[in-house]
Order: structure tokens, then C-alpha cells, then sequence
């Protein structure tokens, strides 16, 4: 419109020149060059506005996503103060002034912030035609929460989890995430977690010997000394106790579980009394009991979720097949475990978060890395066919070689390899900026 003016009124002068007999050939290339020079430079101004344009852009988008972390905890004040303080610190285009931002947060339905930002461009060449700067503005918008949580924490608790710090940091790190798991439930089914510590076998938890998933055969089919630790007959007898044979030594019986048969050791079938091979082997020895899926809303299970991760002991050798399956099955929601029903109106992305310090030493049937290898990873691919987003860490503190088969069970961009006790956390951070599932939208 300015433009369109400007040659509008050059053209009315113009179109008095051939009644001018004073005019001459300079004056009439003069009047006519105006135009040219203003367009250019409109050109030039709208030019730099659309610059200043997207460089306000960028730093809203950056704004909204910084800010709309912690808006939760933060009231109306403190949300537009923190949003124009990271705004101002990302904008910096020169030659624009006036400019406001405002915010607003909304938690209805699903929590969202919604960021603008307007302000003035200073014109270089419109200003010679009355028109002295450009407004520009923009919009962003930022939602989170759409989609539902469900994470299956699997971590490695065998003996070597003892050495150079790696069972505090691991407890630390995995504190830390449920804390910030549970920052981002606004309604009670926005975030389920389930917790699988893990050695050759798992504690299911449950110490009923009449429980439908539990086998009894291959248990019985051994012995077992009377103290439940001793592993064969000469160190029993040494402990002074009595090396039991048969159901005599059921109420023995700790809660600990082995691999099922194969395949069903790398699936997440239900388990039935109907199918022996869907049921979970008797064991011995294993670490702390597994929780399945628990709402970070309700206080009572999300405390017992948080005490079972403090009181995580180190000990046994390394099955990650059997961990990996059991928090497979967590998600799944198959007996033993049970899930929630999920709600029509969400999406819902589940992960299983798989950290070990080593190598597969031993499972119901071998010590050979290989074979074990191959177990785990054909459960890896079931787990991502089903849908399921899977990280692994390998906390390398001793000089093992690289695990190519946690490689390649992560999903895209999903391993994460740790030489310290310490970069436990850091790579739980980055898993835990994946899983927050923060969508820009503008």
C-alpha cells in the first residue's frame, strides 16, 4: 500500500510534464527515477523486517520449549518473567524496538503455553516517504502431555554393580528420573513406571507357591540346602545345614525366578497353569522384587516404586534376557504382571530403559555369551516390532568391550555408552528429554 502511494502521486506529477514547456530531458529521467529508488528500498526494509521476523521466531520457539518445562511449578508471574527473560537472551537482532512479549499457560486438557512477541523495525528508505518503521510480530505454541507415559525401568544388579560406584550412582540416577517422570503427570494416568532390577533371574515378588505362573518341575528336579544361599551340597554341609530334596524345600522358596522355555523367554505371552512352558521356573538367589506399571500419581505405590530402588543389593551373574522380558511384560500388562486399561482418548508411548555394567554370563542353560546374546537380542526385536521404544546403557567402568549386540537392540539413537559411575546420570537425562515428549507447535 505504501509503495502503491508513493507511485501514485509520482504519477500525477509525471503526467504534468508534457503541459510544461520549462521542463527539460534531466528533470523528467529525476522524477521518474523516484519510483525506482523508492521500490528498492521498500525491497531493502521489508527485507530486514523479514529477517528480524524469523530470528523473533527462533527465539520464541526456544522460549516456549525452556520455559514450558517447569511451568507446572512456577504461577502466572513467574511464567511470563522467565519467558521474556529467555526470549531477551535469544533475541538480539539489531534495529528492533518496542518489543512485548506475553504469555499465557493453560492446563485443560493437556498443558500449554502460548507465547507472542511483537515490536518495530526502524526503516532505512520509507522513512523518506513518511513511513518510519515496520511492525512485526509472531506466535508459538507449545503442548505437552498428549501423549501418556507407560517406562520400564530394567537395571542391572549383579555383583559387579558393586565396583567403582556403579549401584549408588545407578540408585541416584534412577531417583532422579522418577522424580522428573512424576513432574510431568497432571492427571492420574499420564505416567506409569515399573522397576525390574535384574541378575541371572528376578524376584517376582510374590511368595504364593500355588500362583498360577509359577512352574514347580525344574525347581523340584534339584536340591537345595535348608539356608536358601548355599548352591551345592559340600558348602551346605559346611554351613552346618541340610541339603533337601523334592517339595520338602518349597517354603524355601524367595521369590526368585528363571527363564521360561524357549521361545516364550523372548515374548510376552501370559502366563498359565494351561502351558507349562509359558510359566516361570523356581530359582534361586536374585535380586530386589520387580514392581509393574505404578501411577506416579498415587502416592502410596509411587513410594514403595522409589523404596525398591534404595534397597537394590548387588549380586549374581548377568542374564539381561530375563530382565529385558520381565519389563517386556510389565508394559504388556500378561500375568504375572497387569497393566491399566488405556484411555481412547490418548496416545500412549512406551520405553524400557535397559542399563547393565557387563556381558551376558549366565541364563537357565549356558554360560556362553553368544548363545545368550542371541536370546536377548531376538527379544529386542520383538520388544521394538511391538511398538516399544527401547534404550540400553552399558556402563563400561572396566574395560569390556563394546556391547554390539546392545547396539543394535536400541532403537534409533538409543544406546548410550558410560566409562563412570558418574555418566549414569548424564545419559539418564538425555533418555529422560526423549520420553518427556515436548511438541512444538506453531
Amino acid at each position: 500500500m505504501i509503495v502503491s502511494s508513493i507511485f501514485d502521486r509520482l504519477g500525477s506529477r509525471i503526467r504534468q510534464f508534457p503541459a510544461a514547456r520549462e521542463g527539460n530531458a534531466m528533470m523528467l529521467f529525476g522524477f521518474m527515477l523516484l519510483p525506482l529508488i523508492a521500490a528498492a528500498g521498500s525491497a531493502v526494509d521489508y527485507g530486514r523486517a523479514s529477517s528480524a521476523r524469523t530470528e523473533m521466531q527462533a527465539a520464541l520457539d526456544l522460549a516456549a520449549l525452556a520455559v514450558s518445562r517447569d511451568a507446572k511449578n512456577l504461577s502466572a508471574a513467574q511464567i511470563n518473567s522467565k519467558a521474556k527473560a529467555y526470549f531477551d537472551s535469544m533475541f538480539q537482532y539489531k534495529g528492533v524496538s518496542g518489543v512485548t512479549v506475553t504469555t499465557t499457560y493453560t492446563t485443560s486438557g493437556v498443558s500449554q503455553l502460548t507465547m507472542n512477541a511483537r515490536g518495530f523495525v526502524k526503516t532505512d528508505f520509507m522513512g523518506l516517504f513518511g513511513h518510519d518503521r515496520i511492525e512485526i510480530g509472531t506466535d508459538t505454541t507449545t503442548k505437552w502431555g498428549t501423549k501418556r507415559l507407560r517406562v520400564a525401568m530394567v537395571l542391572d544388579n549383579t555383583g559387579s554393580m558393586n565396583d567403582d560406584g556403579k549401584l549408588p550412582a545407578l540408585k541416584s540416577a534412577a531417583l532422579g528420573m522418577l522424580s522428573k517422570l512424576k513432574s510431568l503427570a497432571k492427571t492420574d494416568g499420564d505416567v506409569y513406571v515399573s522397576l525390574v532390577p535384574f541378575a541371572k533371574t528376578v524376584n517376582s515378588g510374590i511368595t504364593r507357591s500355588d500362583s498360577p505362573f509359577l512352574r514347580w518341575d525344574v525347581w523340584d528336579a534339584g536340591s537345595v540346602c535348608t539356608d536358601g544361599v548355599s548352591a551345592d551340597e559340600r558348602s551346605c554341609r559346611r554351613a552346618g545345614k541340610s541339603w533337601e530334596r523334592g517339595s520338602l524345600h518349597r517354603d524355601l522358596w524367595k521369590g526368585c525366578v528363571t527363564d521360561r522355555d524357549q521361545d516364550y523367554d523372548v515374548g510376552a505371552a501370559a502366563a498359565t497353569q494351561a502351558n507349562t512352558s509359558t510359566q516361570f521356573p523356581r530359582a534361586y538367589l536374585c535380586p530386589t522384587a520387580v514392581q509393574g506399571l505404578t501411577s506416579a500419581l498415587d502416592s502410596t505405590a509411587w513410594n514403595a516404586l522409589t523404596s525398591q530402588v534404595t534397597n537394590m543389593v548387588a549380586g549374581g551373574n548377568t542374564n539381561q534376557t530375563i530382565g529385558l522380558q520381565w519389563g517386556y511384560q510389565s508394559l504388556a500388562g500378561a500375568s504375572p504382571l497387569s497393566a491399566p486399561a488405556k484411555d481412547a482418548n490418548y496416545e500412549y508411548a512406551s520405553y524400557i530403559i535397559l542399563l547393565t555394567d557387563g556381558l551376558n554370563t549366565e541364563n537357565r542353560w549356558s554360560t556362553s555369551r553368544s548363545t545368550i546374546d542371541q536370546r536377548t537380542e531376538k527379544l529386542c526385536t520383538n520388544v521394538k516390532s511391538a511398538g516399544v521404544t527401547l534404550f540400553t546403557v552399558q556402563v563400561n567402568t572396566g574395560g569390556d568391550p563394546t556391547s554390539a549386540m546392545l547396539q543394535r537392540c536400541a532403537s534409533n539413537g538409543g544406546f548410550f555408552l558410560v566409562t563412570s559411575a558418574g555418566g549414569i546420570d548424564s545419559a539418564f537425562d538425555q533418555i529422560f528429554g526423549v520420553m518427556s515428549d515436548l511438541r512444538l507447535s506453531s
